[in-house]
């Protein structure tokens, strides 16, 4: 009899170290697919373009294309403190030097560009 319980209890041992053995391959194996799903993931993941800028409201250039050109040339003068034709001249001098190829964002034209600066220098 010692010798048949003996052997059960050798039988039960080994069940539970195989069974042991199979849940740490089982478990094993679960954690190299969830590691090999999210390396697939990440390489996978499409390349997106994100526009960003450092803006967070549109630029407003409601004033530069309509109101400046109603100006008479006194206002015109006294805002910007050079005449009309000596702005143009300016402008055609210096366009290609403040013109802006820009990616994030519509750049400010030359014009507004040299009409902002006037109106700051002259204040």
């Amino acid at each position: 009899m010692f010798m048949i319980a003996r052997s059960i209890e050798k039988n039960r041992r080994r069940k539970v170290l195989m069974h042991a053995a199979l849940n740490y391959a089982l478990e094993r194996r679960r954690l190299l697919v969830k590691l090999s799903s999210v390396i697939i993931s990440l390489l996978a993941e499409e390349k997106r373009i994100v526009n960003r800028s450092c803006r967070r409201l549109p630029r407003n250039t409601g004033w530069w294309d309509q109101i400046w050109q109603t100006f008479s040339d006194a206002r015109f003068k006294k805002t910007f403190r050079v005449s009309r034709p000596t702005f143009n001249y300016i402008f055609d001098n210096i366009k290609d030097d403040i013109t802006h190829d820009t990616i994030n964002e519509q750049p400010v034209s030359a014009e507004c560009r040299l009409g902002i600066c006037l109106y700051r220098l002259g204040r």
